[in-house]
């Protein structure tokens, strides 16, 4: 059993509000056998040590951007998992229990484009949980395009500002 690490105040764990887990492998080592994955966003309330690399728990209701390498790069934006969500749950390789998929990618341009979306969002202060599930819909339909653009990326989150756009 190993020893758990110092976490952070949150909520009582329930079956509604029961926290998720990501694993992120160490990169610097990178296992043969195994994707190498990275959290790059998300509200981390706890680690814990894993033997295969380390898992990070986040709250219900949280939007994650986690990045999988094995043979092609693929791309995940999910939301954690609140009781609302039930029959919409997707498995994400590394992640327990299901979440929300709200968008995925598997090329390296597409994963760019939503890597400057958390950048600009996290420069700019704003959550990307705050952000409607429908501005992930919108997103998704974006980059599903032949030739997705960063200002079309930009003009989705000037609608989300402004709804009468």
């Amino acid at each position: 059993m190993t020893p758990r690490l110092q976490e952070k105040t949150h909520p009582p764990e329930s079956a509604a509000t029961s926290l998720t887990a990501v694993l992120v492998t160490d990169s610097a080592q990178p296992h043969p056998k195994r994707p190498t994955t990275r959290l790059l966003g998300g509200l981390v309330v706890r680690t814990t040590p894993d033997p295969r690399g380390i898992v990070h728990w986040i709250l219900p209701g949280v939007v994650v951007l986690y990045t999988v390498h094995a043979r092609e790069p693929r791309t995940f934006v999910f939301r954690t998992a609140t009781s609302r969500f039930s029959q919409i749950l997707t498995r994400v390789p590394g992640v327990s229990p299901s979440v929300v998929l709200l968008v995925q990618t598997t090329t390296l341009g597409r994963q760019a484009l939503v890597h400057r979306l958390f950048r600009q969002l996290g420069r700019a202060r704003r959550e990307p949980s705050h952000l409607p599930d429908v501005f992930y819909s919108k997103l998704q339909t974006v980059l599903a395009r032949r030739a997705p653009s960063a200002a079309a990326i930009d003009s989705l989150l000037l609608q989300a500002d402004d709804p009468s756009r």
